[in-house]
């Protein structure tokens, strides 16, 4: 009888362990939509540097890499900027 109130016990108590955690506070959100921007930025001012950058004509293959890196940060660009409008969202739901 020991045995199974000692084992309903644990089986609660892990139970309470896998609750979900509490949510994101607003100053934590707003750190977090900060460094996204941050970085939003960094990678757009690589982009530029990219853009503006002359590869002679002579490079075997440098224009290609210069678009394949152009193609490179703008998909990281559009992932940070999905990752921040999730993160806004999440801001206006729960901050008032």
């Amino acid at each position: 009888m020991m045995r199974t109130v000692q084992i309903a016990a644990l089986a609660a108590l892990a139970g309470c362990a896998s609750a979900k955690q509490p949510e994101t506070s607003c100053a934590t959100l707003n750190r977090e939509i900060g460094d996204n921007s941050k970085g939003i930025t960094t990678v757009a001012l690589n982009r530029g540097k990219i853009n503006s950058l002359n590869v002679p004509f002579w490079v075997p293959g440098g224009a290609k890499a210069v678009s394949v890196i152009k193609n490179r940060q703008m998909t990281r660009i559009e992932k940070l900027q999905s990752e921040q409008s999730t993160m806004q969202a999440d801001r206006r739901r729960e901050c008032p």
